[in-house]
């Protein structure tokens, strides 16, 4: 009988790399980490470059809403006019074929998504300071000083939440890439990557 997949969530504020840093895993060590890559399901507008079902599956409001009360979304969450959320069929599937599901989402959903699948390991990504992370969020947005405001003052919020009362297995400072990997990497096979604290 083939070994169930475990759900890896990598949670954190907008602007710590949680995307990049799936997308790399999947990328290098799909294969020897039996990572399955999954969509997120949005109700925003595909950005230039952007594949459906690649990088993620645009689907209208209503659309979602119907996913929503089917059943159908493991998590979800409104971002900035924008809806998102996990497909629960794509991850079941997965974790039936053996493969582990790699989810970058916010600890709101990281808390859905536990309380359905308490295997689930959850890793906290913070940025090396707030000064790097607000760094982050305006190179990212390219948008006006508010929204990189309202942004910061929003992971300040998550990182308060988390401390008050910790949902994290893990955290794993992203600083350089290649060193987030392979802590990732090790977390993922089963090597403890860090005691489970960290100042904010």
């Amino acid at each position: 009988m083939k070994k169930r997949g475990r759900i890896f969530v990598l949670m954190g504020p907008s602007g710590v790399g949680k995307t990049t840093l799936v997308k790399e895993m999947i990328k290098r060590f799909g294969a020897e980490c039996s990572l399955a890559w999954l969509p997120t399901y949005t109700t925003r507008e595909a950005r230039e470059g952007e594949v459906f079902g690649v990088d993620y599956f645009f689907i209208t409001p209503e659309r979602f809403q119907q996913m929503q009360q089917a059943g159908k979304l493991l998590e979800w969450s409104s971002h900035y006019k924008a809806l998102y959320g996990t497909g629960r069929d794509e991850v079941e599937a997965a974790l039936a074929q053996g493969k582990n599901v790699l989810l970058a989402i916010d600890r709101q959903g990281a808390g859905a998504v536990k309380k359905l699948f308490p295997s689930t390991r959850v890793v906290l990504v913070v940025a090396p300071s707030e000064e790097v992370l607000k760094q982050r969020i305006s190179k990212r947005t390219a948008q006006s000083e508010e929204v990189t405001a309202f942004r910061l003052e929003r992971a300040r919020e998550e990182l308060k939440e988390e401390a008050a009362e910790p949902l994290a297995d893990e955290v794993l400072v992203n600083n350089q890439l290649e060193e987030a990997l392979e802590a990732l990497k090790k977390v993922i096979s089963g090597t403890v990557l860090s005691e489970n604290h960290v100042s904010f």
